[in-house]
């Protein structure tokens, strides 16, 4: 099978999806680069298939690998996770709403919404740093774990109001807390976008 990245054909001939793969890494990485999308025959590649190729013949004639600068990857990732944070400080005054008027159960189903929100935002931090191979706490005038631990405390907060079924925890910590760290967060994240965009 051919594979294209970033509209150069840089093989002709990979066996399976694993070796076509590790040419277009291979390739990238000698630029300096990271893969951030690929398809087969124009159709994207599932993600679980990504992560674990395997060494099978992959029915496909060709692979188009798409690659970006690690740095414009993680300041772009950083503000869309900015972004999802806006969304989840409106997420959080109506799941605190809910738990308010006792409406138990629509505050239930929110919540977990609300905090796969909050699991994404920690999830971007994490794959930032292991992509750029730095710590993030030495890039800006932040402190990172400070603000971790404080979010960490704060979940186990929500979660313990879940576990004693004590909705008015609850609602006071994803109104008040919650609500104090997306903002804070938000600073964080714009904090260590700015310093990746100029390379502090």
């Amino acid at each position: 099978m051919k594979v294209i990245l970033d509209d150069t054909l840089i093989a002709d001939a990979a066996s399976c999806l694993s070796e076509a793969l590790q040419v277009g890494v291979e390739h990238a990485e000698a630029k300096g680069r990271v893969i951030v999308e690929a398809s087969a025959d124009g159709h994207a590649i599932p993600g679980d298939l990504l992560e674990a190729p395997d060494a099978r013949t992959f029915d496909a004639d060709e692979i188009t690998l798409t690659s970006a600068e690690p740095r414009s990857l993680v300041h772009v990732t950083l503000m869309d996770a900015v972004d999802a944070l806006e969304d989840g400080k409106a997420l959080q005054r109506e799941v605190s709403s809910r738990f308010e008027v006792g409406e138990t159960e629509q505050g239930i189903r929110h919540l977990q919404d609300l905090l796969e929100i909050w699991q994404t935002v920690q999830d971007v931090l994490d794959k930032s740093s292991r992509l750029l191979e730095i710590d993030l706490d030495a890039m800006a005038s932040v402190d990172v774990a400070a603000r971790v631990e404080a979010l960490h405390q704060a979940l186990e907060a929500v979660r313990t109001g879940v576990e004693q079924q004590d909705w008015s925890q609850v609602a006071d910590v994803v109104g008040y807390d919650l609500t104090d760290e997306a903002g804070a967060w938000q600073g964080l994240l714009r904090a260590l976008a700015d310093a990746v965009r100029h390379g502090d």
